[in-house]
């Protein structure tokens, strides 16, 4: 008899010795609901607050009016002033120009920081230590309108896009960009 519960008796030890390890582990490790906290109140974004002006303007082309008539729900007679959030995205790949910005609103790539501006951007993602972050900022989408002329012929008003960049810690003047495209 006392050989068989010598064996059970080892493997009653290392059980409750597992257990006991198991207990301290967990109670050594965040739970799941501290670590989703946790990881809900690290940021995953970084908003730029911008001044209220939305002066800084993007370049825009034809396929890029295309877009931001579809955003804003197409042509009419008084044209659009909506405002959205912005997503800006260095595109490492746009040609002949590796520092290049590219401006996203609902999902939808709507323009690019003109050169000089990108450069002025990135440098402040650079000085603010946000470049593992992704960026927003609030922009304004105006114009869209259509009107006929007297002799019967439409006449549109393009879209411009700007954005609520700017801030105090950013002091440079916006540049004007006219339409290209």
């Amino acid at each position: 008899m006392s050989l068989i519960w010598a064996p059970l008796s080892v493997a009653a030890i290392a059980f409750v010795a597992l257990v006991v390890l198991l207990v301290k582990e967990r109670a050594r490790r965040p739970s799941q609901s501290s670590a989703s906290a946790a990881s809900a109140s690290t940021p995953t974004s970084f908003h730029f607050p911008g001044d209220g002006s939305f002066s800084q303007m993007l370049v825009l082309n034809d396929e890029d009016q295309a877009v931001l008539n579809q955003i804003c729900g197409g042509w009419n007679e008084e044209g659009h002033q909506v405002e959205r959030l912005a997503h800006l995205h260095r595109d490492p790949h746009f040609p002949g120009d590796s520092d290049a910005v590219m401006v996203i609103i609902d999902n939808l790539k709507v323009g690019y920081l003109a050169p000089q501006d990108a450069k002025v951007w990135l440098g402040s993602v650079r000085r603010r230590l946000v470049t593992h972050l992704s960026h927003t900022c609030n922009a304004r989408i105006t114009g869209g309108w259509r009107r006929p002329k007297r002799n019967g012929a439409m006449r549109e008003g393009p879209y411009e896009v700007g954005l609520d960049l700017l801030d105090e810690g950013d002091r440079h003047a916006p540049s004007p960009v006219a339409m290209a495209g």
